[in-house]
């Protein structure tokens, strides 16, 4: 076998024989065979060759080519390869144009159908609160139910009580001499571990936790109701956005209000719809710390003034509870300088409201909460505004307008701390 130029690898029969032309074939049976001579820059000779018994065949090919390139496992003319790059090029920029179109379209789609849901879910009754019903008669039975077999049911869910306040419509009978409520208790709760990563994403969150567990029956009426606010209006009220956060939110009140359910032997269930809320539903406040103050020894003294405030001004610090030490107590983690919450309610208001709308107790005693951030000198507080309650129970005319001067008042206090 010879080549022009040599140095050409040589396949016979469809076989890689090993060798370089020029080279000796030998001990090849008579028959026809495939050779094909491959060299680099020169295009593939391929030539069928006929074997005779007893004689010898010389082969001189010549390769042509000595200019090209390779370009994906074939020998091309530059010019060749320059032209199927291109159209490799072109045709990646066209795949790309018609993927980003597909992509743009998606995206339009998605907006429009995020506006459409926007639009629907703003037509969708919005629901404050559900209660549960039970026409149990309203004795020491429904009494214990409703307060210490829930709590004790709820506690195994991993709902902490807090603080009780049990039948204040007797508070308002022996103040004011008179009241519609056969029955109103509130049960502070909350479950801490679940709230954990929660507050740690939203500390405004604090504003319902402790969240009010409310129970009432009117004089008039023969069904005892207890419910509480719904985790939807919650999460609107401190401006939980991100929809994972806020469905994990939301769900962690579902075994609890199953519980609650099968422990009043509900039998019935009652939705408080609203339009919506006031466009800014928290009130939110900051406290420069001094930079030559220990945070526990200003902290201690803050609390001392604010309590005092409040007190001073008519209001009752119905509860509080330091969520940082809960946290630490559970190992969780200590992701504050400090975190606490406060209840608080006007006692004198709540009678105004309450035994009139007794649901907007679902509010009430009102969470303030107060944290510090690690690495930082300032105190934030918040709470929810009174006109939320106002809004979520379809409160109108003088006991609105009551609703609206306690929350000048609240920040008033607060402004002058």
């Amino acid at each position: 076998m010879f080549s022009k130029p040599e140095g050409a690898n040589i396949s016979f029969d469809g076989k890689d024989t090993g060798k370089k032309t020029p080279a000796t074939l030998e001990g090849v049976a008579t028959g026809e065979y495939q050779l094909i001579l491959k060299k680099d820059s020169y295009y593939p000779k391929e030539v069928t060759i006929s074997v005779l018994k007893g004689k010898a065949i010389r082969e001189d090919l010549l390769l042509e080519g000595g200019n090209l390139v390779e370009y994906q496992g074939e020998w091309l003319e530059p010019d060749e390869k320059d032209r199927l790059m291109l159209n490799a090029i072109n045709e990646a920029e066209r795949i790309a144009n018609e993927n980003k179109r597909k992509a743009d379209e998606a995206l339009a789609a998605k907006h429009l159908a995020d506006k459409n849901k926007i639009i629907s879910d703003s037509k969708k009754e919005k629901v404050s609160m559900v209660l549960y019903g039970t026409d149990i008669n309203l004795d020491k039975k429904i009494e214990k139910k409703l307060t210490w077999d829930l709590a004790y049911e709820l506690d195994n869910k991993g709902f902490v009580l807090s603080d009780t306040h049990a039948r204040i419509n007797d508070a308002y009978q022996a103040k004011y001499g008179s009241t519609n409520l056969s029955t109103l208790n509130f049960m502070n709760m909350s479950n801490d571990r679940a709230m954990f990563d929660i507050i740690k994403k939203y500390p405004s969150i604090g504003a319902f936790t402790p969240f009010n567990m409310l129970s009432f029956k009117l004089k008039n009426e023969k069904t005892t109701w207890l419910g509480h606010v719904s985790p939807e209006l919650m999460s609107d009220v401190a401006g939980m956005k991100d929809p994972s956060i806020r469905a994990k939110f939301i769900r962690h009140f579902e075994p609890m209000d199953a519980k609650i359910s099968e422990v009043m032997e509900s039998t019935k269930q009652r939705k408080i719809t609203y339009a919506g809320l006031p466009s800014s539903p928290m009130m939110k406040f900051s406290f420069d710390i001094p930079q030559d103050a220990d945070i526990q020894e200003w902290m201690d003294m803050f609390q001392e003034k604010y309590e005092s405030a409040f007190e001073n001004k008519g209001y009752l610090i119905a509860g509080y509870k330091d969520m940082k030490k809960a946290w630490m107590k559970m190992e969780l983690g200590e992701p504050f300088e400090q975190y606490f919450v406060y209840s608080l309610i006007n006692f004198g208001m709540s009678y105004e409201i309450f035994d009139n709308v007794p649901e907007a107790g679902g509010f009430g005693p009102g969470s303030m909460y107060f944290y510090v951030n690690k690495g930082e000198r300032k105190l934030h507080a918040g709470m929810p505004k009174v006109a939320v309650w106002a809004a979520a129970t379809g409160i109108e005319g003088e006991k609105k307008q009551l609703c609206l001067k306690t929350d000048k008042e609240i920040m008033s206090i607060m402004n002058n701390l």
